[in-house]
């Protein structure tokens, strides 16, 4: 049987980098979170 801790690391590889499309993902979620922050600032522009 294995442990739990082995099937995360089969999940999760730590090699330590971050893959393009979660770097992309990432990248997408801040710049929305600044436009609605933004936009909740100066809701005259919009």
């Amino acid at each position: 049987m294995r442990s739990p801790s082995h099937a995360a690391s089969q999940r999760f590889p730590a090699c330590g980098r971050v893959s393009p499309m979660t770097a992309l993902a990432g990248l997408l979620a801040a710049g929305l979170f600044v436009y609605l922050i933004y936009a909740l600032v100066k809701p005259e522009k919009f």
